[in-house]
């Protein structure tokens, strides 16, 4: 926006009034934001959290968005870009149906996890997240070394989804000590917990109470429910 605000010109007045000159506009933040408020309330689309047909307002829950179209995850079928399908978040990259097998990383998951049934698991979650789909009321929990590969996936699961799509939580996130600690969920697909580390033996009762002190909201995220959230200087947010 603030390349096309600096590409436009105003009108000045010149020696002659019925003549105005053109001169280039210097755009200012306010000038950016008015637009932005302005484009927001145009192009709003009420009710609309996750992908649905703009037309018919059903949700269309079995498609995932890529910058090339969309593809049908039940089917396979992948059609190119829709005006009227709607949905917050896409994949960064285009689908490729021909797309080469991955060999590193395959070679990397069989030795992460050299139990076939681990590596189906793993497949069923990213495919879940990558879904958008909240129907199973779960959340995964990678456990395992440090230096162990929780990292690497956790980086390709948010590379996959996009960055900008993805959100950092701790458990004092969960607590419901921070009262607006929920905002940064809002219009986010994937949020990721940071390590806990378990040192010695005396630090699992403390980590099993923060555990069960952030179940609740735990399953609040998960159960995929409209919920409230606190903003700062401002009124609540529903996510």
């Amino acid at each position: 926006i603030q390349t096309w605000l600096r590409a436009a010109a105003v009108e000045i007045a010149g020696d002659n009034p019925a003549q105005p000159l053109l001169a280039p506009f210097q755009p200012t933040m306010n000038d950016r934001n008015e637009i932005l408020d302005a484009l927001k309330v145009g192009f709003h689309v009420d009710g609309a959290d996750r992908p649905m047909s703009l037309r018919t307002r059903l949700e269309t829950p079995d498609w995932m968005a890529f910058t090339n179209g969309r593809l049908n995850l039940r089917t396979g079928l992948f059609q190119p870009p829709d005006a009227d399908f709607f949905t917050r978040n896409a994949c960064d990259f285009p689908y490729q149906q021909d797309a080469p097998t991955p060999v590193n990383w395959l070679a990397f998951l069989e030795e992460l996890l050299p139990d076939v049934d681990d590596r189906n698991l793993l497949q069923r979650m990213f495919g879940y997240i990558l879904s958008g789909a909240t129907h199973l009321q779960v959340m995964f929990m990678l456990v395992g070394p440090s230096r162990g590969g929780k990292g690497v996936l956790t980086k390709v699961l948010q590379a996959l989804i996009g960055y900008e799509a993805c959100v950092s939580l701790t458990l004092s996130d969960l607590d419901g000590s921070r009262p607006f600690a929920m905002q940064k969920l809002v219009g986010r697909s994937l949020a990721v917990g940071a390590d806990i580390h378990v040192s010695s033996k005396s630090d699992k009762p403390r980590i099993a109470e923060a555990l069960k002190t952030t179940s609740q909201m735990c399953r609040n995220i998960t159960e995929g429910f409209r919920r409230h959230s606190h903003k700062e200087f401002a009124h609540f947010l529903e996510y």
